[in-house]
């Protein structure tokens, strides 16, 4: 029988060694802790760092009462429509963990994964950074004198990748980040108290609208796990036959393009085979996409 230990100290200890990196912000926010782990230490983390804070879903409830806990966009409609009625300077929300954060700017506007991502490249990079292969284009854009490592998806693969690089900082755009500075693990708590010592300098809105915005098409197709493995090899050939474009092979198969990318990937988690497209225009991601997509259900034809 392995005892069982309690250790009360770990929530003092986390929020000590946060705030010996982080200086003082006194800006309102609105923070959704979606009755979840980060509900006892971000509110609390951030009045400490001198924020006026104003807690919505925080009380810790694992059935998770307040909202579905997939912190997505069309999640936080209340924290949006909060952040705007009280006038906050910005809005954050973690999942069930706590190991992800995401946010809404001053206007109530939620921000984008990819967007979120590369302001925190831009702010923590000083040679190089790690991003997985589904982020965006904008990041090369944004950082053109920093080195930019791709990886597959996940967060395991850019810790590994920072581990083995050096890199000053690795994040994904579902909203986990990591800072080797602080920690190799994805910390939403401490993502959230950078964020908020960033935006006490300039508006969130601000920093974001400087960055160019691309369309982008997400979607997934179902397929039966017992073909994979015949599938893959169909879908790849009908991706190949796709004229023009360069054929990446790290995580899926990604297809590059002048001015787009996609990406075919088989969920780990789901039956589907997930597609991404990001393009400088929306009539050209529709083109790719529609490109794209036909290829993969030609190659699911001929899988049987």
């Amino acid at each position: 029988i392995v005892p069982v230990m309690q250790y009360d100290g770990a929530i003092k200890e986390h929020m000590e060694k946060i705030l010996g990196g982080i200086s003082e912000s006194k800006v309102k926010v609105v923070v959704d802790c979606m009755n979840g782990a980060a509900s006892v230490v971000t509110p609390y983390l951030l009045k400490r760092m001198g924020c006026e804070v104003i807690a919505i879903n925080s009380r810790p409830d694992g059935s998770f009462l307040g909202r579905t806990p997939e912190p997505t966009e069309e999640n936080l409609e209340h924290l949006k429509s909060y952040v705007r009625a009280v006038r906050a300077d910005l809005g954050i929300a973690h999942d069930g963990d706590g190991d992800r954060m995401v946010a809404v700017d001053e206007k109530g506007n939620y921000v984008s994964g990819d967007k979120l991502l590369s302001l925190f490249c831009g702010f923590e990079a000083i040679k190089s950074v790690v991003v997985p292969f589904n982020a965006s284009m904008v990041i090369e854009e944004q950082l053109r004198n920093i080195r930019i490592h791709r990886c597959k998806v996940g967060d395991v693969f850019v810790v590994e990748t920072i581990k083995r690089t050096g890199a000053d900082f690795g994040g994904e755009p579902s909203g986990t980040y990591i800072f080797p500075k602080h920690s190799l693990c994805p910390d939403g708590i401490y993502a959230a108290a950078r964020l908020v010592e960033i935006v006490k300098k300039s508006r969130l809105s601000r920093l974001i609208g400087r960055m160019p915005s691309y369309p982008t098409i997400r979607s997934s197709i179902p397929y039966d796990h017992s073909k994979m493995d015949k599938l893959l090899k169909k879908v790849i050939e009908s991706l190949e036959a796709v004229k023009s474009a360069k054929i990446e092979k790290l995580d899926g198969i990604k297809l590059v393009f002048e001015d787009s990318w996609s990406l075919v990937r088989f969920s780990g988690t789901e039956p589907k085979i997930r597609i991404t497209v990001e393009a400088k225009t929306k009539k050209r991601a529709n083109e790719i996409y529609d490109k794209v997509h036909r290829a993969v259900k030609r190659g699911i034809k001929k899988a049987g």
